[in-house]
């Protein structure tokens, strides 16, 4: 995009065959030509804050995007809505706590946001296919399993 402006004061006001003699024009070209970094942005700002509710509103400001654009723009890139997205995080967290602490399930609901541990449950199995208890004792029964084979290698 520089490259053009640099090349001379008569290619300065085109570029892509528009009038980019006008600063705002630049800057909106700029704009548009980057949405996934914008929408990067966004997913930056939900793993930020997994604990606290979201809005869309919000994710649209923070990608300096109208609230229609901006779902247009996140699922295009993403494959999904931006609060599904939010909830896969969330719960891409849960699992990581579930299989590398013992909080309990209410302590962990309320690490990422939910007042009610047993909606957290039942978003949690929605989205893993199994609740979060039957994934903590899954999970361990083969972190045991992979720590006794660390063991016995080191024998």
């Amino acid at each position: 995009m520089l490259t053009a402006i640099d090349r001379g004061p008569e290619q300065a006001t085109r570029l892509r065959g528009k009038d980019v003699s006008n600063p705002m024009t630049v800057w909106r070209q700029v704009q548009d030509a980057q949405p996934g970094l914008r929408i990067a942005l966004t997913i930056s700002y939900m793993k930020e804050h997994l604990d606290q509710p979201l809005r869309a509103g919000t994710l649209a400001s923070v990608a300096k995007m109208s609230l229609p654009h901006y779902f247009v723009i996140f699922k295009r890139c993403t494959g999904s809505t931006p609060i599904d997205y939010f909830i896969r995080l969330r719960m891409e967290r849960a699992r990581e706590l579930l299989a590398t602490t013992s909080c309990s399930v209410k302590e962990i609901a309320g690490v990422l946001g939910y007042d009610d541990p047993l909606y957290f449950s039942r978003v949690f199995k929605s989205v893993n296919q199994t609740t979060p208890t039957q994934y903590r004792l899954s999970h361990k029964s083969v972190a045991n399993r992979s720590s006794s084979v660390a063991d016995l290698s080191l024998r």
